[in-house]
């Protein structure tokens, strides 16, 4: 996947979107940040932003911002149907996910675990029983260590385990884990 020279969209500024802003940016993308809360509400995550010298814009979605983008990606929990990300996607702008960026730059297998309740613990089990095998393991994904950060990061990983929510489902593309665990479905996830 090309990066350099593409204008990329990324929609939210937690931990997530913070990472995937460095990712893009070291491979030469243009990238802009976006926002709905204000730079003050933000605080050292706006900073870390601009220390980087991300373009951002902040309390609002700018469709137009969206429309004329080569890419946009949503952070966890960025509703994939905000009227800007749906404008975008009928002008023909790829819409995807953390996860499915970082797939597309990870070749090491990958444990992918979802469901309403449990997926924490479980992610945190098994890597933590890969390790004691002797595994050199990366646990991430939806439980505070991004994806984007192993893909992103120097460590060789034999095998990652990674906690994924269903808002992440919901912007995947060709990302096919090596491992699918699914550990249940109740009316929490409709």
């Amino acid at each position: 996947m090309e990066l350099a020279n593409k204008t990329i969209i990324v929609v939210g500024l937690g931990a997530t979107g913070i990472a995937v802003a460095r990712f893009l940016k070291k491979r030469g993308a243009t990238v802009i940040v976006s926002d709905q809360a204000a730079q003050e509400t933000l605080g050292s995550r706006a900073q870390r932003i601009h220390e980087m010298g991300i373009a951002m814009e902040l309390g609002h979605h700018r469709t137009q911002t969206f429309e004329r983008a080569d890419l946009v990606v949503l952070s966890p929990g960025v509703s994939h149907t905000l009227e800007p990300v749906l404008r975008a996607k009928e002008r023909g702008v790829p819409v995807i996910g953390e996860i499915e960026l970082a797939s597309r730059f990870i070749k090491e297998p990958i444990i992918a675990i979802t469901g309403t309740n449990g997926k924490t613990t479980t992610t945190e089990i098994l890597g933590s029983m890969l390790i004691r095998s002797g595994f050199n393991v990366f646990v991430g994904g939806n439980i505070g260590n991004p994806l984007i950060s192993y893909a992103d990061g120097e460590q060789k990983a034999d095998v990652i385990v990674a906690e994924i929510s269903s808002f992440q489902l919901d912007t995947i593309d060709t990302f096919r884990p090596e491992i699918g665990v699914l550990l249940n479905i109740t009316a929490d996830h409709r």
